[in-house]
């Protein structure tokens, strides 16, 4: 994070003009992977359907750029590295929870989804039999 910091204090797009074209072209880029990412998501029926995933993908940069910026102030707004990483882990769960089609407990999730696995298995094999 250290080196970002750099990056950031060195060539700020305001003083700059070039480097604020390429980081418009660059945020631009990514958010557009990240739109396709959620409209694929939607898709799959992974993601739920009311999602529209063009606000969606600029929320969410504003909202992680919003906290990695914590994470390279110089006052008492700065995130120490142990609170960054927390911060992050619990936006990220956050929105694993609400952008799921279906919602499940966060802890059992991977139990939860076994046995919704098994239960559509076992439902299955009494329709055929």
């Amino acid at each position: 994070m250290g080196h970002l910091a750099v990056v950031v204090r060195a060539r700020l797009p305001a003083d700059d003009p070039e480097a604020a074209k390429s980081l418009t072209a660059l945020v631009t880029e990514m958010n557009g992977k990240l739109e396709q990412a959620l409209r694929d998501g939607i898709a799959s029926g992974e993601i739920r359907a009311d999602i529209d995933a063009a606000a969606m993908a600029t929320a969410l940069w504003g909202m992680f750029n919003g906290m990695l910026t914590l994470a390279v102030r110089n006052d008492a707004f700065k995130l120490d590295e142990a609170t960054r990483d927390k911060v992050l882990a619990t936006a990220t769960l956050v929105l694993e929870a609400g952008l799921a089609a279906t919602q499940r407990q966060p802890a059992t999730a991977t139990s939860g989804r076994r046995k919704a696995a098994q239960g559509r298995l076992s439902r299955e094999k009494r329709k055929r039999s």
